[in-house]
């Protein structure tokens, strides 16, 4: 970024008629690099910047920096999704194996349920025939009675 302040100061050394030599002399004198030199010098004649060119190593040194960081990242998220994948397996397999041994109890609680069901359903023919065979001799002694006050 030019500060306007060395921007004017530099516009008017080339207005004086100094030459470029002159001028980069003060900026470097001022402690100025030889970016800043061109970046000031180019503002102060009205052109555009020129441009540093980034040797091809370089470039390629930067794009294998950044690729190796994505790498990194990528095997940080995949051993967390990893670490995460198996936390859940072993929580429903968990869920599961309780699962199983609540099914595995249901049969010998419905047996048991059945076997007094069933012990209940003959208590209650048992009962049943009881009071079937109380109720005819009810009826036979009435019928006798009956009989007797006819005659």
């Amino acid at each position: 970024m030019v500060d306007a302040a060395l921007l004017e100061t530099v516009k008017k050394m080339f207005a004086s008629g100094l030459d470029e030599e002159a001028v980069r002399s003060a900026l470097e004198d001022l402690g100025l690099s030889k970016a800043e030199q061109d970046e000031l010098i180019a503002a102060a004649k009205g052109k555009e910047v020129p441009k540093e060119e980034v040797p091809v190593e370089k470039i390629a040194e930067k794009t294998a920096e950044k690729v190796k960081e994505h790498i990194a990242e990528h095997e940080e998220v995949a051993a967390l999704r990893e670490t995460t994948a198996l936390a859940e397996l072993g929580a429903q397999k968990a869920e599961i194996g309780e699962v199983k041994e609540a099914i595995a109890k249901i049969p010998a609680s419905l047996e048991k349920n059945i076997l007094e069901l069933k012990k209940d359903i003959d208590e209650l023919k048992a009962a049943s025939n009881a009071i079937q065979t109380l109720l005819k001799k009810i009826l036979e002694t009435n019928r006798n009675i009956l009989l007797k006050l006819k005659k």
